[in-house]
């Protein structure tokens, strides 16, 4: 119950924007997208990393603000989440006008120390 309410404020402190789901695993990504949809937050979903890179570039580019809420996974076809979460904070470290980078959350079915410990060091 109380990670039920971590997450509802978590959640309804972004629900002016949108939240970016970065999954390849399709029942996962329904899942989330299900939660979030019971708070009636808005959200984009992506199935790989280099998708997600440009759909914050897009995003970015068109509507001039990015994503609050980045849920990513660590296994990805392409690149990993971590390598993916690089590259968005590698972005708006070049453009210092674009703003705060979003927040990631980083999430994986092994959950190995060694995954926790590069998250950890990327700043995730």
């Amino acid at each position: 119950m109380l990670a039920d309410l971590a997450f509802a404020d978590m959640v309804c402190s972004v629900t002016e924007t949108e939240i970016l789901i970065v999954d390849d695993d399709c029942f996962n990504s329904y899942a989330l997208a299900s939660l979030l949809q019971q708070f009636k937050v808005n959200f984009h979903l992506s199935t790989c990393g280099h998708e997600a890179v440009t759909q914050v570039k897009r995003r970015h580019s068109i509507k001039g603000d990015t994503y609050k809420l980045i849920f990513l996974d660590q296994n990805l076809p392409d690149i990993n989440g971590i390598e993916t979460a690089m590259e968005i904070k590698t972005y708006f470290g070049a453009h210092t006008l674009v703003g705060a980078p979003p927040f990631f959350c980083l999430f994986s079915i092994s959950g190995s120390t060694e995954s926790v410990r590069q998250a950890s060091e990327a700043g995730i």
